[in-house]
């Protein structure tokens, strides 16, 4: 029997969540909540609607409110999924850049707002939601979601990369794709919790994108294997007129999540 951290056993939990709301003409997103000097931040996509274009933006979480708002991370192309990741002393974030062919990797020289770029990986590949996943023995693993035909579509399949060093080496994985399934295959943020390993999923299916989100632990993960399991599936509450989830994350015991309405 495996046992989910009781924060995710909460009945109820999104029903009795806060809703930070955004501005008009705007749509929020991909929340990742990351803790630094004791202070909870929130990143995400910061979707103008007007320019159907997403960039990435930050601000504070104070008493359960979100102050501070700035942009971090804004160009001409779409922007998304700023994944955060703490290796050593420094800070990295990589969000999903997809529409520029490429995969960013950006240093943090001022937290929260100040980035700069350290490394672009996989040019002229299609990848989506990049997510860093640490194993018990401390191996870092690169999840991406690919498309590699001229759908563009990422949602089936799902590549790992061992992590050599400091983004010095990218090993991928004997069985790539380890996912052929839009039902399970792509990444849906972070969940870290310790003495387990677990990959949000988004649930997609030929009715629609976003429907909710399959909690997977990772029970075998090494450069010949790849065993998850969905130990829990996540749904809106379609009573309250929410009819879309396709994201979470936490810091210690605070989640976050975009619910569509």
């Amino acid at each position: 029997k495996i046992t989910l951290p009781n924060i995710l056993n909460k009945k109820n939990f999104l029903m009795k969540s806060k809703i930070l709301t955004p501005p008009l003409d705007f749509e929020w997103a991909d929340p990742f909540i990351f803790r630094n000097n004791q202070k909870d931040y929130i990143f995400f996509e910061n979707n103008d609607l007007k320019l159907n274009r997403g960039k990435i933006s930050c601000g504070l979480l104070y008493k359960n409110k979100l102050i501070n708002v700035k942009d971090v991370l804004i160009f001409k192309y779409h922007l998304s999924y700023p994944f955060l990741w703490r290796y050593k002393r420094n800070i990295f974030l990589i969000p999903e850049s997809s529409s520029n062919k490429s995969i960013q990797i950006w240093k943090s020289t001022n937290f929260p707002y100040k980035w700069k770029i350290f490394k672009t990986i996989f040019k002229n590949e299609y990848c989506c939601d990049t997510t860093i996943i640490t194993d018990n023995k401390k191996n870092n693993w690169l999840f991406t979601n690919k498309s590699n035909d001229h759908t563009d579509d990422p949602n089936n399949e799902l590549y790992v990369y061992k992590i050599i060093g400091n983004f010095d080496q990218f090993i991928p994985h004997k069985l790539n794709p380890v996912i052929t399934d839009c039902r399970i295959a792509r990444n849906a943020g972070n969940l870290n919790f310790k003495d387990i390993i677990l990959r949000p999923s988004q649930i997609n299916d030929s009715s629609g994108y976003g429907l909710g989100v399959n909690i997977n632990k990772i029970t075998s993960l090494s450069l010949e294997n790849y065993e998850e399991k969905i130990i829990k599936k996540i749904y809106p509450l379609i009573q309250h007129k929410f009819n879309g989830l396709h994201h979470i994350s936490n810091a210690q015991n605070r989640l976050v999540f975009d619910i569509r309405k």
